[in-house]
């Protein structure tokens, strides 16, 4: 059973690390995840946020999209894992964050930055 979740936060990740809304969720995490053991963060293949918190135990389903519910993890992601969920009956098929992409637009493959480890008073 997963011991982590994946939050993806749609604002761009320059803006987001400077942001009151990371300092008020860095502060969410690191005082109301029970059993918080480590929390990471990354700038997604689009520009955006992607940031992983571990915790110490195995989380149920329900857990894991109830916390990513309270750290403003994308609710159209959020939807589609329901749905997805429900179709399949298949929980690995939830919180997925994509290491790469392919841009039509563009029409080259973006790839997402390195996890960076968050600490409490740290850089990120």
């Amino acid at each position: 059973m997963p011991t982590e979740v994946n939050i993806d936060i749609d604002i761009n990740f320059d803006k987001f690390i400077v942001s009151d809304h990371w300092q008020n969720l860095k502060l969410r995490i690191f005082r109301d995840v029970p059993e918080l053991s480590t929390v990471y963060i990354r700038r997604s293949s689009s520009g955006n946020v992607h940031i992983r918190v571990k915790v110490r135990r195995d989380l149920l389903l329900l857990e894991r999209l109830c916390l990513r519910a309270f750290l403003d993890d994308d609710p159209a992601r959020l939807a589609c894992d329901l749905d997805r969920f429900y179709r399949t009956g298949r929980a690995e098929t939830t919180d997925r964050c994509f290491n790469k992409k392919y841009s039509c637009s563009q029409r080259v493959i973006k790839t997402a930055g390195v996890w960076q480890r968050v600490r409490k008073n740290g850089k990120y």
